[in-house]
């Protein structure tokens, strides 16, 4: 069975102002709900008509410019979520820090339908702890005023990498 784009999958990113490219359309445009009355019920709706201008997933571990700004997105995560940590570089995909004499190591990746994201600590003698962080909503929330494709709709062909385009509608 074919997926289709779901209001669900875009909806965390309407309140920062998402884009997408309407058929038949050269420019980018704001994506717009629809809505309707059906039986006394209001029912929300997205046009069939537009693809939302996304960024993958991989732009988390990339310096982009956002809203005029330069970041590293996770490395924004890695200090909102464990403000202890000197967070010094990001490697690959990891974001590695220190305190107290123990490396921090901050991952997030996509695996099947889930996004995990865990943090290593490994001390002077070598040994890992494992620890999730905490206030996920915070750091999704954040994921998605930046428009960070966590659902792999770019890989579904149901929205657009802005990376692809001519001019990129969030820098």
């Amino acid at each position: 069975m074919e997926r289709k784009l779901e209001l669900k999958e875009i909806i965390g990113y309407l309140p920062y102002g998402l884009m997408g490219m309407y058929k038949n359309v050269k420019e980018p445009q704001q994506v717009q709900l629809g809505f309707r009355c059906l039986n006394g019920r209001v029912e929300y709706y997205i046009n069939d008509n537009i693809k939302p201008i996304l960024r993958p997933l991989s732009d988390l571990y990339a310096t982009i410019t956002h809203n005029g700004q330069e970041i590293v997105p996770v490395m924004e995560i890695a200090k909102a979520v464990y403000p202890e940590v000197d967070w010094e570089k990001c490697s690959g995909e990891d974001v590695i820090g220190y305190n107290d004499g123990i490396e921090y190591q901050l991952t997030i990746e996509r695996i099947d339908d889930c996004i995990e994201m865990y943090c290593i600590g490994i001390d002077d003698e070598g040994a890992p702890s494992y620890t999730r962080p905490g206030n996920t909503l915070k750091v999704f929330d954040y994921i998605s005023s930046i428009f960070i494709d966590f659902r792999g709709l770019i890989d579904a062909n149901l929205a657009i990498d802005c990376n692809t385009l001519t001019t990129n509608p969030y820098k």
